[in-house]
């Protein structure tokens, strides 16, 4: 397909996952070591070592492409919009969407986030941020926590599609 327009907006894992994935990524690095080093001594079967090698070495490169995958947006030369997972500026998966309307919005929470692991006095730190739900026909497209990205993605709907942001 031939894309005109595309924006990527934000990571698609969370802090917290990355670092799961990160875990995994280790243990999967150090399996590949382990069994690169028996191989060189040939302590055990040769083919099985080389099979758990490849197998490894296959997990830790899908561990960091999806540790690094962004979510954006793409167009094509009929204004139709199209959901897209980056890699590295480059698109890996394309997912269409379905325009039943021409009416987008967008819908702003207020979230409190509790840190009881830091005080100041007596008191808990609470964190107060806003989090933007951009939906289509009813259906979410994404979840943003910074306005710099809302107001990007709005501008890029705006201009490059042929939706525009529900009045209220």
């Amino acid at each position: 397909m031939d894309f005109t327009r595309r924006i990527i907006i934000k990571d698609y894992l969370q802090l917290k996952q990355k670092g799961f994935l990160f875990v995994f990524f280790l243990i999967s690095t150090s399996l590949f070591i382990i069994f690169s080093i028996n191989l060189y001594n040939r302590e055990k079967d040769e083919e099985s070592i080389f099979f758990v090698i490849i197998i490894s070495l296959i997990i830790s490169i899908s561990l960091i492409t999806v540790a690094f995958l962004k979510v954006g947006f793409l167009v094509d030369k009929n204004r139709k919009l199209y959901k897209g997972l980056f890699f590295n500026e480059r698109v890996l998966i394309i997912f269409k969407l379905k325009e039943n309307t021409n009416i987008f919005s967008i819908s702003e929470f207020k979230r409190t986030q509790y840190n009881s692991n830091y005080s100041q006095g007596n008191k808990d730190v609470n964190f107060e941020y806003s989090l933007y739900k951009f939906t289509l026909n009813g259906k979410k497209l994404i979840l943003l926590d910074s306005k710099k990205d809302k107001d990007e993605l709005k501008i890029f709907l705006e201009l490059n599609t042929k939706l525009q942001q529900e009045k209220n």
